[in-house]
């Protein structure tokens, strides 16, 4: 026989309200997928899949025309029915954990940097070239340049000529070399009396021997203090310590900086603390900073020349840059 009175109770309120919010969930991830793999094809023509066409007005069919003269195809970013042309690479966003390099640069932002296309050079502090100072990683200062010459290192490996060049890694190598013609110090040999490279700590690699050598291999092509393929960014002349404060959490962080740099080259700098920190407005005694602008023509000074002359603690007089949340979360 059938049981007669009240069936089981129905869903609770609880596993109604989860049932709703996954699903909806679910439906906005599908729609928000959809609607940007649509945005990605319509604006780049590379992308677009069969059976779909692009906008037929004329700014769709600008966006997605092919480029002239096999140039490389540009990708757009739609923005309010604009579209204007951007690199793939400068909407990569540094999120948490962010993982950064041994100076303190974020992985994406450092990529940014490198891949903006700019010819402006990249600047580093002494702190930054002394952390690359093993047989893997080797850097070099010279004559204000920056040098990586692991290639090098790698390329002869075991070959005595490299000591001097080991036993200098990290460090600035500027006296070995004429800052008039860029070149190896030239000195007299008393023996021979002829000009010969002025090599105190020995010679190293790609300087000729004094005399006539069999063994002297010539087809190296360019030394490698003339070989720009080694350069990787330039020595800052002058650094400095600033402090970031931000308002919002009242965290503090001081930071050592080139003198040289803009402050949204600093703002690089400053990504390992706070992933958001597109979103704050960058302030100095009230004033708004112009991120494309250095400290200095932004007016924040540099006093440490007066204060050694005052003989008085540079460390409590740094200056401070507060942060401002603009309660934005769209920049990463």
């Amino acid at each position: 026989m059938r049981p007669t009175g009240p069936g089981p109770p129905g869903p609770g309120p609880i596993w109604a309200w989860t049932t709703w919010a996954w699903t909806t969930r679910a439906w906005t991830t599908q729609a928000w997928t959809t609607r940007a793999w649509t945005t990605r094809a319509w604006t780049h023509p590379g992308l677009n899949p069969p059976g779909l066409d692009p906008p037929s007005s004329s700014l769709g069919q600008a966006a997605c025309a092919p480029p002239a003269d096999g140039a490389e195809a540009p990708c757009f970013q739609a923005n309010k029915n604009q579209y204007r042309p951007v690199r793939a690479r400068q909407k990569r966003r540094c999120s948490a954990p962010v993982q950064t390099n041994r100076f303190g640069f974020c992985s994406d932002s450092l990529q940014v940097l490198m891949d903006s296309g700019t010819s402006r050079p990249r600047f580093f502090t002494p702190a930054e070239v002394a952390a690359h100072d093993t047989v893997d990683d080797l850097w070099v200062s010279c004559l204000g340049r920056v040098c990586d010459l692991s290639p090098l290192v790698t390329r002869y490996r075991g070959d005595v000529l490299l000591l001097p060049i080991l036993e200098c890694a990290g460090t600035d190598i500027s006296g070995w070399f004429d800052p008039q013609t860029g070149d190896i110090r030239r000195c007299v040999d008393p023996l021979t009396h002829c000009a010969r490279y002025y090599t105190p700590r020995g010679r190293f690699v790609h300087v000729p021997p004094s005399g006539p050598s069999s063994g002297w291999d010539t087809d190296f092509g360019q030394p490698w203090w003339s070989d720009e393929r080694y350069e990787v960014g330039r020595l800052s002349a002058k650094t400095r310590w600033i402090r970031v404060i931000n308002t919002l959490t009242s965290q503090e962080q001081k930071l050592q900086v080139c003198s040289e740099e803009t402050l949204a080259e600093i703002l690089l700098r400053y990504l390992r603390y706070n992933a958001h920190a597109r979103s704050y407005t960058w302030k100095h005694g009230g004033t708004i900073l112009d991120m494309s602008k250095t400290l200095d023509q932004n007016h924040v000074p540099d006093d440490d020349q007066e204060l050694q002359e005052l003989r008085l603690d540079p460390e409590r007089f740094i200056p401070s840059i507060q942060l401002y949340f603009n309660d934005d979360l769209t920049e990463g």
